[in-house]
């Protein structure tokens, strides 16, 4: 089924809950640190700058293809999601089919 775009915007707030992710993984690191089976502060660090890093990118790749779909909107004959067979531009006015 199809959504509409204030339904899709709507939605982002979602992705606001992945910034608690970091205070999530500290609770699990306290478990695994009252176990003894990690002491080491620099495996928490760097599980933290690993999954900022993954959540950067993906929040980057999401504005490559937000700036590409408004240029398939906008007439550009060829875009690289439509390389990828990610959408189709349909007609001539740019209407935009997801595959």
């Amino acid at each position: 089924p199809s959504r509409s775009v204030t339904t899709n915007y709507l939605m982002l707030n979602r992705t606001l809950m992945l910034l608690n992710l970091p205070r999530h993984l500290s609770n699990v690191f306290a478990l695994l640190e009252q176990a003894a089976i990690v002491r080491n502060i620099g495996v928490l660090r760097a599980w933290k700058l690993f999954f900022v890093m993954a959540l950067a990118g993906h929040w980057c790749g999401c504005g490559f293809f937000l700036v590409a779909k408004g240029q398939a909107l906008r007439g550009n004959p060829y875009t690289w999601p439509e390389a990828l067979g990610i959408y189709l531009v349909t007609d001539t006015q740019g209407t935009v089919e997801m595959v």
